[in-house]
């Protein structure tokens, strides 16, 4: 709604209500001339008090009016702003909505590289005992004592062959 077509309505409103005019009727008495008849002169006093009730009755059904017509502006002022909040909840919710589904996803995620750590770990582990089986070969065969062992091992008595020694023939 239009503060400024608010504002229009309510000043019309207001115009409606002042535009209530009572309407007094007039009468001019003629030097003279009597009202004899007492019946029509009781009637007229009555019509006056039941004119100025109804008078009264369309003045307090005005302000009534302008009343209701203020409260329905305001109502109708609550009801656009509480869609507003609505509108925004919605969105919330659907903001919300959105982050649950990511977050599923996510989880699913951590759980599928979990897995591949604990894979990658597992073979790691394997790799690392190969290694130490490998290094405890390594030390094996270079140790003096195990070398000694191994290079006498094909080997002939008394032959130095291989061993960096030079062959000299002596007679």
């Amino acid at each position: 709604m239009d503060p400024t077509t608010d504002f229009g309505k309510e000043d019309s409103d207001e115009e409606e209500l002042a535009n209530f005019v009572a309407f007094i009727g007039i009468t001019e008495f003629v030097e003279g001339e009597n009202d004899t008849d007492d019946d029509q002169s009781s009637a007229d006093g009555d019509d006056g008090i039941k004119y100025q009730e109804l008078c009264q009755t369309v003045v307090q059904i005005g302000k009534e009016n302008l009343y209701l017509k203020k409260e329905k502006i305001w109502l109708e002022d609550t009801v656009i702003n509480l869609r507003k909040e609505l509108d925004d909840e919605r969105k919330k919710e659907a903001s919300k909505s959105d982050l649950k589904k990511e977050n599923v996803r996510l989880v699913v995620h951590i759980k599928l590289l979990e897995k591949q750590v604990k894979d990658e770990k597992a073979r790691s582990s394997d790799l690392n005992a190969k290694l130490e089986h490998h290094c405890k070969t390594v030390r094996m065969l270079t140790g003096s004592k195990e070398l000694d062992k191994i290079l006498n091992l094909g080997r002939q008595d008394q032959t130095s062959r291989g061993l960096g020694y030079t062959w000299v023939w002596r007679e």
